[in-house]
């Protein structure tokens, strides 16, 4: 029988954020937008695209990561690398 050794937790956040950053890069990035959240963050900073733009990367990624590790539940790191991909492609539009 064969054993299989469990990834910590914290690798796989890792790779579940390293997915979703796969696909924000994929994607046409000047145009990457995140359901709802983007509209929410051009009236907050309705003159600053670039702050936009920065903020919706940091938490495409981080969030990605998260979301990912937390429903996908991978045991491996090519599962939590397709999670982190899965969850990104539901919450983005173009």
């Amino acid at each position: 029988m064969m054993q299989v050794e469990l990834v910590p937790g914290w690798q796989l956040y890792l790779y579940s954020a390293l997915g979703a950053l796969c696909l924000w890069i994929k994607a046409d990035i000047q145009h990457k937008k995140v359901h709802g959240f983007s509209d929410i963050l051009e009236n907050i900073l309705p003159e600053k695209e670039r702050a936009q733009y920065l903020f919706l990367f940091v938490v495409f990624v981080l969030f990605g990561g998260f979301i990912g590790l937390i429903f996908v539940g991978p045991f491996t790191q090519l599962q939590a690398i397709a999670g982190g991909m899965a969850w990104s492609r539901l919450a983005a539009r173009d």
